[in-house]
């Protein structure tokens, strides 16, 4: 018998046949192939779906809408299967304390354009989040495009280690969610925290998280230095302090390691970056030509042109030292846009002028070129 939760007109179920899944497998390709241009490994593209070698060992869930399935998500229950890459992507080895019975991953999880700035979201999680903690699960591990850092936090996963970067999706952040830190989730005010204290038999203290995690530790004064330095940055030109902790609050702040890539030239994204600390390197290649490179540091953005028109990129951006960043995401920023447009308005006409501003030097640069006949 197929399980549903009701909201108003929203059901949200497991995917119990064969047809259901395909049609959460056509979603996946229209979603992440079609409208966001993502490389997917996975990807039939002659058929136009996307089916793992998780699939099998996991659960699936999605909403709909009279017979239209509008999000979808996955749980792969680490009692049947590892992901290949668990070690690299997860550091599982670090999590010992915990049987395989009581870990799950969490992943493959999408909602389509006209719903996401709904509910949806958080009614598919609790869902799948109250059949995780009823089956025994204690820890959640997932991933996420950088901008979204932000919102999984205010759900209670936290960042536990250095970001991956995956062959076909580029740059992810790790992120663990304690299903019985009680505490935790009490502290940062959880919308899981009922569903916790509903069906937790004991309190799963998050100490030895800190302890072993130091990453955590290193993090935690990011806010107090974000917040300070963001009112001289020019992105934010002419934000008042209120108008400057809406930013804050709907976006994600990130410690990413020296010599890594963040952008790769052809990869998609919906997110905004504005360097907080430390310097990276902005290469453009053209053709042959040896590729041009312009320096980034505190107050620089980038990700610029994918944010704003949805277009692979045609650059790439890495870190020449560990550096600290503020992510805004697109879909997150178009919410706030819809309550706020006062603050949208004055976003966009400082990009816009920090756009003109690159353009104007990139001409410059390409003038000095030909004076000095390179």
């Amino acid at each position: 018998m197929q399980a549903t939760c009701k909201s108003s007109e929203v059901i949200i179920s497991k995917a119990e046949n064969e047809e259901e899944k395909m049609m959460i497998y056509h979603q996946r390709y229209q979603i992440t192939v079609e409208e966001m241009l993502q490389n997917q490994k996975w990807a039939n593209h002659q058929e136009k779906f996307i089916k793992d070698d998780l699939d099998d060992s996991s659960d699936i869930y999605y909403a709909h809408v009279d017979g239209e399935i509008i999000a979808n998500m996955r749980i792969t229950w680490g009692a049947l299967k590892l992901p290949d890459n668990a070690e690299y992507v997860y550091g599982v080895s670090k999590f010992s304390r915990y049987l395989l019975e009581e870990i799950c991953f969490t992943n493959r999880l999408m909602v389509v354009k006209e719903w996401r700035n709904s509910m949806v979201l958080g009614m598919l999680l609790k869902y799948a989040f109250k059949n995780a903690v009823v089956r025994g699960i204690r820890l959640d591990l997932t991933f996420c495009t950088p901008g979204l850092v932000g919102l999984y936090e205010s759900l209670g996963y936290r960042k536990f280690k250095e970001n991956v970067i995956f062959p076909d999706i580029g740059f992810r952040v790790p992120l663990a969610f304690l299903t019985r830190d009680i505490n935790y989730l009490n502290k940062i005010k959880s919308p899981f925290l009922r569903t916790a204290k509903s069906l937790t038999v004991e309190n799963d203290s998050g100490n030895w998280f800190k302890e072993t995690f130091h990453y955590v530790a290193e993090m935690e004064s990011d806010f107090i230095l974000s917040n300070r330095i963001l009112k001289a940055i020019n992105l934010f030109d002419g934000f008042n302090d209120g108008e400057l902790q809406k930013i804050v609050d709907s976006s994600s702040f990130l410690k990413i390691e020296s010599r890594q890539t963040i952008i790769r030239e052809g990869d998609a994204s919906n997110d905004l970056f504005v360097v907080l600390e430390g310097q990276a390197e902005l290469i453009l290649k053209s053709g042959n030509q040896r590729p041009v490179v312009e320096m980034l540091s505190v107050g620089d953005v980038f990700g610029e042109l994918s944010f704003l028109i949805s277009v692979r990129s045609p650059l790439e951006v890495r870190t020449l030292t560990p550096i600290k960043v503020l992510v805004v995401d697109k879909s997150i920023l178009q919410k706030g846009i819809k309550r706020f447009p006062y603050i949208g308005v004055k976003l966009m006409h400082n990009l816009s002028k920090i756009i003109c501003q690159r353009q104007f030097q990139q001409i410059g640069s390409l003038s000095l070129c030909f004076e000095r006949g390179i």
